[in-house]
């Protein structure tokens, strides 16, 4: 009797433990990445069209991810950026000195008359490690992409 209470108490904990660290447990998916970084609460389904990440031994490395919503999707994504503080609008501007955007983003950045929003965060300037997320409201994608170097 006691080692039945014993495993039944495990197995709730563990349930307990699932349903409230859902989003940090493997697999490791493009949308789970997504909501850890931006924190817009994607829904599941949205299409991924892109997701290529590689990281080396010491853990420096990228991850970008291209959403392809549908129109819908891609409303109620902007609308959540919309009423966020944290994003500007396109083009991208206002770099600290010294600062560039490097790595595999530069084949996706939006052309300079883009219209959307961007969220820039700068993790450290010295070594160019940074998060980007670009809602692009002409081709309706959404560009996430992260460098740790």
């Amino acid at each position: 009797m006691r080692k039945l209470i014993i495993i039944c108490t495990f197995v709730i904990a563990l349930t307990i433990i699932y349903i409230y660290n859902n989003e940090k447990l493997p697999p490791r998916t493009p949308i789970k990445i997504i909501n850890r970084i931006c924190e817009l609460k994607i829904p599941s389904n949205v299409n991924v069209e892109k997701y290529d990440e590689q990281w080396n031994a010491n853990g420096d490395g990228y991850c970008l991810i291209i959403l392809n919503p549908d129109n819908k999707e891609f409303e109620s994504i902007l609308s959540k950026i919309r009423n966020s503080n944290s994003y500007q609008r396109l083009p991208i501007k206002n770099l600290p000195n010294g600062f560039y955007l490097i790595g595999h983003i530069t084949d996706y950045l939006p052309k300079n008359d883009a219209i959307g929003y961007y969220k820039l965060k700068i993790i450290n300037q010295n070594d160019g490690s940074y998060e980007i997320v670009i809602a692009d409201m002409k081709v309706k994608k959404i560009i996430i992409y992260f460098s740790i170097v």
